[in-house]
């Protein structure tokens, strides 16, 4: 979390997960829709179209990470190297 974009911190504080822990699923959920409870509460404060908008992904560019093959390489290397290239080639 040191280097990345990460906002989901305040939502592990103790106090919040006591508290929602004793609210009724149909709550949390109310007709199937994730985060229910905060976009009733932030309804009036964020626009809906930010509100509604579909989920999108954080994209991270694999073409633009450099790998160096190195000699001695480890078993290590050659996992992330060959990772990095599958996941390069669904991306394409």
């Amino acid at each position: 979390m040191l280097c990345s974009v990460e906002a989901r911190v305040p939502f592990v504080d103790y106090r919040l997960i006591e508290l929602m822990a004793g609210v009724s699923f149909s709550y949390r959920m109310k007709d199937g829709v994730v985060k229910a409870p905060l976009k009733r509460i932030f309804k009036n404060l964020i626009p809906s179209e930010i509100i509604n908008r579909k989920k999108i992904g954080f994209p991270v560019p694999l073409n633009s990470i450099p790998f160096e093959i190195i000699p001695d390489k480890t078993d290590m290397d050659t996992w992330l190297k060959f990772n990095l290239s599958e996941l390069n080639n669904t991306l394409s």
